[in-house]
Order: structure tokens, then sequence, then C-alpha cells
């Protein structure tokens, strides 16, 4: 999907973690373990049956629904996109890794919902939803890779 002049970035925040970013990366990658930080009402997280540790697609597990996210823009251990997409619309939460002096990690989120055609009406509506749900998922995931 071409997000084309509609894409929005609904949430961009960058914070430091006190772990150096091959363990910070190990972390990210860590799917059993994302539904800590992920986002609220996340019961399980499955990776695909092959156990394979070269995903390509995440199923996130809310209840009776489940959500599939595709890994794309992968370059360990600094960056990876994780993509929503239904009908028009697109979420990307983009995963951004960098070393700072001090050997720790700065990791920035950056969530970007776009649309086209008919999804440009349902956009504002998905990025309220985007934010409500995902503005506190970077403090989450620091909490959970310092707690290690």
């Amino acid at each position: 999907m071409d997000m084309g002049s509609t894409q929005q970035f609904a949430i961009d925040v960058e914070l430091p973690i006190a772990r150096p970013p091959d363990f910070v990366w190990a972390a990210l990658t860590d799917w059993e373990a994302a539904g800590a930080w992920f986002r609220s009402g996340i019961e399980r997280v499955e990776p695909p049956p092959d156990g394979t540790r070269n995903l390509t697609m995440v199923s996130f597990h809310f209840g009776s629904e489940v959500e599939e996210r595709s890994i794309q823009n992968c370059k360990p251990p600094e960056h990876l996109d994780l993509v929503w997409a239904e009908r028009s619309v697109m979420v990307v939460h983009s995963y951004t890794l960098r070393r700072l002096d001090d050997g720790n990690t700065a990791v920035r989120l950056r969530v970007t919902v776009g649309s086209d055609g008919l999804g440009v009406l349902w956009r504002r509506r998905i990025e309220k939803r985007v934010v409500a749900a995902d503005r506190e998922q970077l403090d989450r995931f620091k909490a959970c890779v310092e707690a290690r």
C-alpha cells in the first residue's frame, strides 16, 4: 500500500535504556515476552509455527482477536518495522536503536498511521486509538529491559 500524502506520525519518542544495543535488540525481538510491553491487553504473542527466529510474521492475541504484523526493514541490531495493514489502512511501528557514548542504547519508537482511498476517513479515528494504546509502550519496554 502506498501511504502517499495521508501519512501521519501518531507517536515519535526516544528513550535511553541502560543496556548495550545487542541486549536491547535481543529483548526487542523476544516475541514471547512482547506481551509485557507492546500493548496492554495482549494475552500472548506467537511467532510462526515453525519456530524460526528469522521471523517474517508475528501474531498478537487480544482475547478472541488476532492481529498479524509483518516484520519489515529488519537490520539487526539497529532497526525493524512491525507493519499491520488492513483494507486501506496501515500502521507501522518503527524501532531504531543507536549506541550512546556511555555504551547504553537510545531507542526510538515512531508509529506511523497511513491510509489511501476510503481509509482516509478512518485515519484520525485510528490515530487516536493507536496513541491511546501505544503512548506508553516505550516506557514499558524500558522497564522490562532494565529489569532483566
